[in-house]
């Protein structure tokens, strides 16, 4: 409906969308007075309008706009309260929401626009189409679906087709995971025409050798969001390569021109001497993979003795850059929904774990963080984009950083983080290759 994220909505546009006499409360627009008589049934219509949104095509909610003639569709803004039962209005709604609805819906965080004069607000919410519908209102356990400008409960059929969606949906997605090699049970697991050309320092890439990627797919594969030129993508990209803590002044990843491949369906750079790679996709997708980055090998000629190792610090540092990366490209394709962020491990089997934060004492091998037991790790997790802050950035990191650890039979999350952050003298010892 506005065509941009809401956070920059603003007052005089919501003030022009009431004014368009063309307008009205349909299966994408609902507005809520700011004035409700009885705030626990106001919370169920909350309830009622995020349920439905989510299971028919999604839409946006507008608290603090009154009705004022149901015939002529007349509106006035009069705001609403910032707190409601002792919390701010934000996280009232919040609690609301993820408190009785199932299965949980992933929305952007709704934005307050100011009212002149006022100390009430407008209260925004958008609320994306889901792929996990339907979405039930627990207490009452009933599906319900937008039916031009109301809320209602959703019937049998309706039921069924809200699950067959979601369904259909599922294997679009397995289908284009599979195809690009992101199913962990799959004999192809991180096997695609990228990581087929990379080159090492350390191992036989003739033989087994370890990778590393990073994946970040939309939740509509087969839709395309890319909506300008390859070129002109292609200079956005290298334009905003860099700049992204913790590796604010590093690249993080390849964009010489030389290196350049243009597809019909996207665009893949490549280092000067092909050890990473980053492959950008029409359709939203991109992946970053890598091996001599965070992959070691130390022959101790003396001891007869050759110790693989994999930098956990370089492994989540990059991994955090690259999420602040996809927050910037996702908001240029003006995409605010669901992204599901994978990191890929494969090849790891036999691998000591080095890299760790120098506020914890020590960077030398630790012969006792030895992987014994897996040879492949699929770490999956879903933001929604439109909501992404540091505080969700760190907590997926130190999500991903815990189960690497696990996986190395250890539980310790100070080996990677101290006091919330990791080591940035690491990149210190990057070797450019990227």
């Amino acid at each position: 409906m506005f065509g941009k994220p809401i956070t920059a909505v603003t007052y005089s546009e919501i003030k022009e969308l009431i004014n368009n006499n063309d307008l009205y409360e349909g299966n994408r627009l609902d507005f809520k007075s700011g004035d409700p008589k009885n705030i626990d049934n106001f919370a169920k219509a909350l309830i009622k309008s995020f349920s439905s949104f989510a299971n028919t095509h999604g839409g946006y909610l507008i608290l603090g706009v009154d009705e004022t003639d149901n015939k002529n569709k007349k509106f006035e803004i009069n705001g609403f309260p910032r707190i409601v039962k002792n919390r701010s209005v934000i996280e009232w709604i919040n609690q609301v929401i993820n408190g009785n609805i199932e299965p949980k819906i992933y929305y952007p965080e709704p934005i307050l626009i100011e009212l002149p004069e006022s100390d009430r607000v407008i209260v925004v919410c958008e609320i994306p189409e889901s792929t996990h519908k339907p979405h039930m209102f627990k207490k009452e356990s009933r599906y319900y679906i937008r039916h031009k400008d109301i809320s209602e409960p959703a019937n049998h059929y309706e039921i069924r087709d809200m699950f067959e969606y979601s369904s259909s949906r599922n294997d679009e997605l397995n289908t284009f995971l599979e195809k690009k090699g992101l199913k962990s049970e799959s004999s192809h697991f991180t096997q695609n025409p990228n990581t087929s050309r990379i080159k090492s320092d350390y191992f036989d890439v003739n033989k087994i050798f370890p990778v590393l990627l990073y994946s970040f797919i939309p939740k509509f594969p087969n839709k395309n969001l890319v909506k300008i030129s390859k070129r002109e993508l292609g200079k956005w990209i290298q334009n905003n390569s860099t700049g992204f803590e913790p590796m604010k002044g590093r690249t993080i990843f390849p964009v010489h021109s030389h290196s350049r491949e243009i597809k019909l369906e996207g665009i893949t750079y490549r280092s000067a001497e092909e050890k990473s790679f980053v492959e950008f996709l029409d359709n939203g997708y991109f992946e970053a993979g890598v091996c001599d980055t965070v992959f070691f090998k130390w022959d101790r000629s003396s001891e007869m003795e050759i110790i693989k190792f994999i930098d956990i610090t370089l492994t989540i540092g990059h991994f955090i850059s690259l999420v602040y990366f996809a927050k910037k490209f996702f908001e240029m394709l003006n995409y605010r929904d669901i992204v599901r962020i994978q990191l890929s491990l494969h090849n790891i089997l036999g691998f000591t774990l080095l890299g760790f934060n120098e506020m914890k004492g020590s960077r030398r091998i630790h012969r006792y963080l030895k992987n014994n037991s897996y040879n492949k790790l699929a770490l999956i997790e879903e933001i929604n984009i439109g909501s992404l802050n540091d505080q969700i950035i760190l907590d997926v990191s130190k999500y991903f950083a815990t189960k690497i650890l696990n996986a190395f039979g250890h539980d310790d999350l100070s080996l990677c983080f101290v006091d919330d952050q990791i080591d940035k003298k690491a990149f210190n010892y990057i070797r450019n290759i990227l």
